[in-house]
């Protein structure tokens, strides 16, 4: 299934082919590749395509680790670590994302000077 994963460590935003499990769940799959146990979509576009996220990426950071993270023109906030757009059918089922991966460039990388800023800001750490 097309999906698109944003990486704000290696600064790249690339289409990604998500594979099922053999029950044909896909949340397996978006756990390891954002490299966490929980997540959220805190992004939903009209297109029904939803960006997913680390729900917990605050509470898991580490003293000297290195924060990385990303928004779009218009956001009041940015997203901490790797995420994952994946497109929805009506039932709420996992399918081929349809966001165009051109439409994407206009990301803002945040660093980590700027992801512990916000995190400070905002009281998480």
């Amino acid at each position: 299934m097309k999906t698109i994963l944003i990486d704000p460590h290696a600064l790249t935003i690339s289409v990604l082919d998500l594979k099922a499990d053999a029950d044909d769940r896909t949340l397996p799959e978006i756990y390891r590749i954002l490299d966490c146990t929980t997540v959220e979509v805190p992004i939903n576009y009209p297109n029904r395509d939803g960006l997913y996220c680390d729900e917990e990426a605050w509470m898991n950071v580490g003293y000297d680790e290195k924060l990385a993270g990303f928004m779009f023109p218009g956001w009041s906030y940015p997203i901490l670590g790797k995420a994952l757009i994946v497109g929805t059918d009506l039932e709420g089922g996992d399918v081929d994302c349809l966001t165009d991966v051109a439409t994407l460039f206009t990301i803002k990388w945040v660093d980590d000077t700027q992801m512990r800023a916000w995190g400070r800001h905002v009281g998480v750490i």
